[in-house]
């Protein structure tokens, strides 16, 4: 301790100081265990502590079992999709069979960039997929009519940025959540 820390000390009872750690865990691990010291411990940090070990927990969960799970179901409901858009050509809802294929083409691409689309449905995504990665603010989506969606929310934000993984997973998940289809009137 400085004579400062040493003279504050005398007069509180304790004295605040910058340990240079960057988790409370490294303080209480130096300072407890290593030191053999008192470690005082507010409720802020416990929280703090809590908050960490959620983000990291929820941020695991997500990489490594949600988005593999989300792109298996993904995958089976846009082949299913294809399936009724194929035995719906000529008929009255062949456009909507299509546009749901498509949304779910938009989804698996966001959730997994390199899955292999046909060309055609690559085609007909691309200018959706590039509103997206543009995160322009709000516009009309190319892909679904009426829909007017902001597309700054695609942005990643916290724990989701920095790993291509969970950018993924945020923007497919964010696709997912906003996208909504009216009911048309009859």
């Amino acid at each position: 301790l400085t004579v400062d820390q040493q003279v504050f000390l005398a007069q509180n009872g304790f004295v605040v100081m910058n340990s240079q750690e960057e988790q409370f865990k490294d303080i209480r691990r130096s300072v407890a265990f290593e030191q053999g010291q008192p470690y005082f411990l507010t409720s802020d940090a416990v929280y703090h502590a809590v908050h960490i070990t959620f983000d990291d927990l929820l941020e695991a969960l997500e990489k490594e079992a949600l988005r593999p799970v989300m792109i298996q179901l993904l995958e089976t409901l846009y082949n299913q999709v294809d399936g009724y858009y194929q035995a719906s050509a000529g008929s009255s809802i062949a456009s909507d069979a299509l546009l749901a294929k498509n949304y779910l083409a938009v989804a698996l691409k966001l959730f997994n960039p390199d899955f292999s689309l046909p060309p055609a449905v690559e085609a007909d995504i691309a200018s959706q997929l590039d509103q997206i990665s543009a995160e322009a603010g709000k516009d009309e989506s190319s892909l679904i009519p009426g829909l007017t969606d902001d597309y700054s929310a695609y942005r990643p934000v916290g724990h989701y940025t920095g790993s291509p993984e969970l950018e993924a997973y945020f923007q497919g998940m964010t696709w997912l959540g906003r996208v909504a289809f009216s009911l048309r009137s009859l």
